[in-house]
């Protein structure tokens, strides 16, 4: 019979090689940023309205360094991928804002085994932006398909299975305890897909995709940018408070630069290091 020390010693090598396989992907992905990003402001006002309560409505305006490589979720590595992606399509765990926390995402719950190999989560009321509801099919769906990834499926080695309890409850088996389980979940290749939706218009789907996030593609001019909508149906309600927001690929830093220093956009990311001081 194992102790806890044996458990607790077990979860923490569980959790390093986690944390070497993520960075060993990010590292040949491309995800890293050569500088980082800025944001316009005008000092004190800035500071005011950013402590006041949000204010519904509005769009901002953020740069990309390069285009969204695929909107579909187990392909891509590249960060304007990933940033698009987490504001479409949900995952059944997320990230808690600043810290490596996990807290639910499209699933409200779990509960866990006591020998920790089977997880049941328990789903929000999670639409498209039509209405239309998503259940644990669609999660199934989307986790078996994920699991079968030749480019993300190594990532949920430790995952045996997933059914559909109930069409608001998931199980997902895995073979043996895995800490990182839940964060493996978190990640935006475990995002779920409105499984009908995808098989019907095929790779076209990807071109302007829809999902249960706070958001929804109705533009993708490749090489341009990225349109996104409010989705009305979203279930955080009074959430988001954007009614927009356009992503603007711009591969030239100095001219990201400009377009900032110039009130054209909202946000600029990927600056040259150069530049922060000066911004």
């Amino acid at each position: 019979m194992s102790t806890r020390t044996d458990r607790d010693e077990l979860a923490k090598r569980q959790w390093d090689e986690w944390f070497l396989t993520r960075r060993h992907l990010l590292q040949a992905g491309a995800f890293a940023l050569a500088g980082g990003a800025a944001v316009r402001s005008f000092g004190p006002i800035a500071r005011a309205a950013a402590q006041a309560e949000p204010k519904p409505g509005g769009k901002i305006a953020m740069t990309l360094y390069t285009d969204v490589f695929s909107f579909d979720p187990p392909v891509p590595s590249d960060n304007p991928s990933i940033w698009t992606m987490l504001n479409v399509y949900d995952q059944l765990t997320r990230v808690a804002p600043g810290s490596r926390e996990i807290e639910p995402g499209l699933a409200a719950s779990w509960d866990t085994s006591a020998d920790r190999t089977t997880y049941t989560f328990h789903l929000r009321d999670g639409k498209l932006p039509d209405g239309t509801p998503v259940t644990s099919s669609d999660v199934v769906w989307s986790l078996q398909r994920l699991f079968k990834s030749a480019t993300a499926g190594f990532f949920f080695a430790a995952f045996e299975s997933v059914t559909a309890v109930d069409p608001k409850t998931v199980k997902v088996q895995l073979k043996q305890p895995w800490a990182p389980a839940l964060a493996d979940l978190s990640l935006v290749s475990a995002s779920i897909l409105p499984q009908k939706l995808v098989e019907a218009k095929k790779d076209e789907f990807f071109n302007a995709p829809v999902g249960t996030g706070p958001f929804y593609v109705t533009e993708w001019a490749k090489g341009d940018h990225i349109s996104l909508k409010k989705n009305p149906n979203f279930w955080n309600a009074g959430q988001p408070y954007l009614d927009a927001v356009d992503f603007l690929v711009i591969p030239d830093d100095n001219t990201r630069v400009i377009k900032l220093q110039a009130g054209e956009i909202d946000i600029a990311t990927d600056l040259p290091y150069s530049q922060i001081d000066s911004l």
